[in-house]
């Protein structure tokens, strides 16, 4: 049974992890500050040092030096587990020796997999980065140390160390890998029930507005997620959403009156007064319910759907709890789905569909040097419907993959157009759906177009959701592997709002990383997003990946972008998507020489 030490100064931090660990057959010894922390290392010798960052006597970090010093215990893995999460912090701690930082608040399969990651290693007696030099070391270490910054970034909110959703997903698909892992070694009922809450809190923004501003909102949402963690269990994945909400996942239950019991509780709980910085308020909750499969297999269907729950519970105010049903009777949404349904066949079969192009500027030379494909709908009735609306139509109706075919075919022979017109070094993106991406022929219908246009493959890149790569990674890294071979570029679109980490990207053979929109958006809103862009930026170029930023709207975030050398941009600031004609008008402008 392999022994941790846990240095921890916080007795309910201490006993928490205590109960996960013992849970997974850990033997756990803890120490309250960091001078009996060593004491007990030095007498103990565990098989790996679980250490805060702040403690009294001795801090962690002078901790891990002392270790490291001691023939005896320098080779015992060591990881923090701290609040402290500045870049500084995280950066000192790597080079002191450390072997994985995590940031707090933290979820437990992350901490669990750096543990036996790290006890795997000194059982296997590798020894670490033994033949390298140190500049590679050096490196090697600043990429972790990036990568730790970022993934915390990515699953956190800076400013109230609050849980984001992305937290929330990946916690689902990892509860979704562990069944299926103990279904195969343990032959167990491979439709396990899980439960997903959706929690409205109706007259928060009722509260005096005092109350809300600042830290006191931070005061308010921390006060109500450890209300819902007594409630549902420090094994439910819960996270702040939608401005005042909360949704919850819950693991595996028995049986779905369990889960209604606990909403009932928590609905209780949430009902009693709250008090911040000696004013008493109260709360009104709304608690929706789905389950999965029965109501869903993607958690973004499951929350949406609890949340029409939780809606249709405030409808009826005499329940306060939902379970998720579907409303047979309401037939307005299904007729107009269905009327647009038609017309978007109709539209497409007489070639109504449109593509126009936006151009992507070089942000060392302020050159065009590319051009987005995207489509546009321009209904006789409804005026210009977004593709947020038709796509997922066309997908419903088994349209979408006749559409991105056209797409791909169209903007590559208009692409050969602009070559034979002299427009000889633009290059073309096109997105594909993740519904394109499944097809077993997706690589014979790249080249059928390529054919067609007579279009080298080096001037066609191919945009991918992350969504289409998590789902099936094995099988998104063979098919990204036969695209490559045809020499295509392959860019991962809209980065920042997905759930993976650039270092969970690094397995796919990709060349762009696309920051999306809304990162772009909120750069002068909330100083948290600066950070996180510029460290996709720093740590993409690290990883050999271009960026690309999109949204670009304003010259302030320009100017950003440009200081912190992203690659290229593309947004309102420089043009709008453009008819081909307008296109090829703007680049000619842009390029006096041609």
């Amino acid at each position: 049974m392999p022994k941790i030490l846990v240095v921890e100064d916080e007795i309910l931090t201490l006993n928490t992890i205590r109960e996960i660990l013992e849970a997974e057959d850990f033997q756990v010894i803890g120490a309250a500050n960091g001078e009996q922390g060593l004491n007990v290392a030095q007498q103990e010798l565990p098989d790996l040092v679980l250490c805060d960052v702040m403690l009294p006597t001795v801090d962690g970090y002078q901790l891990l030096s002392s270790l490291r010093k001691n023939s005896k215990t320098a080779k015992i893995p060591f990881i923090f587990l701290t609040a402290k999460i500045t870049k500084e912090d995280i950066c000192k701690g790597m080079n002191l020796g450390a072997d994985d930082y995590i940031g707090k608040p933290f979820f437990h399969e992350r901490l669990l997999k750096s543990i036996a990651t790290q006890i795997s290693k000194r059982a296997g007696c590798k020894p670490k980065n033994q033949s390298k030099p140190q500049v590679e070391k050096a490196r090697e270490k600043t990429q972790e140390s990036e990568g730790i910054i970022l993934d915390h970034f990515i699953y956190f909110d800076v400013s109230t160390r609050l849980p984001k959703r992305m937290y929330l997903r990946d916690r689902f698909n990892y509860m979704l890998e562990s069944d299926a892992k103990n279904s195969l070694c343990f032959d167990l009922d491979k439709s396990i029930d899980r439960a997903v809450f959706y929690i409205h809190l109706d007259n928060l923004d009722k509260i005096d507005h005092s109350t809300r501003q600042n830290s006191n909102r931070k005061l308010i949402s921390t006060a109500v997620l450890n209300c819902l963690t007594n409630c549902f269990g420090q094994t439910a994945a819960i996270v702040p959403c939608n401005n005042d909400d909360f949704a919850v996942i819950l693991p595996y239950i028995g049986n779905k009156n369990v889960a209604v019991k606990m909403a009932q509780f928590a609905t209780s709980k949430l009902l009693q007064s709250f008090w911040i910085k000696k004013q008493k308020f109260f709360l009104s909750p709304y608690i929706g319910i789905t389950f999965y499969p029965d109501d869903g297999s993607d958690i973004a269907i499951l929350l949406q759907r609890a949340q029409q729950a939780s809606n249709q519970a405030k409808q009826k105010r005499e329940e306060r709890c939902q379970v998720y049903q579907v409303d047979t009777n309401n037939n307005t949404n299904t007729s107009t789905f269905s009327l647009l349904g038609n017309d978007l066949h109709h539209a497409f079969q007489r070639e109504k569909l449109q593509i126009h192009y936006q151009p992507q500027i070089n942000l060392q030379n302020g050159e065009i040097v590319a051009c987005e494909a995207l489509l546009r709908w321009q209904h006789s009735e409804h005026g210009n419907i977004m593709p947020s609306i038709f796509i997922p139509i066309a997908e419903k109706i088994g349209l979408i993959h006749s559409i991105d075919t056209w797409l791909l075919t169209k903007a590559c022979q208009q692409l050969k157009v602009w070559h034979q017109g002299g427009l000889n070094k633009l290059k073309l993106s096109v997105n594909l759906s993740t519904y394109q991406f499944e097809r077993q022929d997706l690589d014979r219908v790249i080249i059928q177009a390529l054919e067609q246009a007579d279009i080298a493959p080096k001037y066609l890149a191919i945009e991918l959701t992350e969504d289409s790569l998590v789902n099936d990674p094995q099988s998104a890294i063979d098919k990204i592997n036969c695209l490559k071979s045809l020499g295509l570029e392959l860019i991962i679109d809209d980065f920042g709002t997905g759930y993976s980490s650039l270092r969970y990207l690094k397995q796919f053979a990709v060349d762009v990383l696309k920051i999306d929109r809304s990162l772009i958006n909120n750069l002068f809103i909330d100083e948290q997003y600066q950070a996180i862009a510029l460290e996709i930026i720093q740590m993409a170029h690290s990883f050999g990946f271009q960026v690309i930023a999109e949204g670009v709207e304003t010259q302030r975030q320009l100017n950003f972008l440009h200081q912190h050398q992203c690659d290229a941009v593309a947004g309102y600031l420089m043009s709008h998507p453009l008819p081909p004609a307008e296109f090829s008008e703007l680049f000619r402008e842009n390029h006096p020489d041609l």
